[in-house]
């Protein structure tokens, strides 16, 4: 038969874990909450993210044209920052 002493015991263990759940409880509901803010900063910036993936809202269209143009800016201004400096240091 139990003792006051097993009783006493069994409230501090059962207290013990019923605080670590909700200790554990609080940091998932404060870290689910940040996450939902973060997503309602981005979709008032125009990036709308679900389960399925990211939509970017831009203010204007793009052609072809458009993307092969800024592909070659980004491309000449890449070989720009790689081959001068070496002229720099061969000078």
């Amino acid at each position: 038969m139990a003792n006051w002493v097993d009783m006493v015991s069994l409230l501090v263990t059962v207290s013990v874990f019923g605080g670590i759940i909700y200790v554990v409880l609080l940091v998932v509901q404060s870290i689910s909450q940040g996450v939902e803010s973060a997503k309602e900063g981005l979709k008032s910036k125009g990036v709308h993210i679900t389960d399925k993936g990211v939509a970017v809202k831009t203010s204007k269209r793009f052609d072809r044209e458009d993307y092969v143009d800024a592909t070659q800016r980004g491309i000449v201004k890449a070989m720009g920052r790689i081959i001068l400096p070496q002229r720099r240091r061969s000078k």
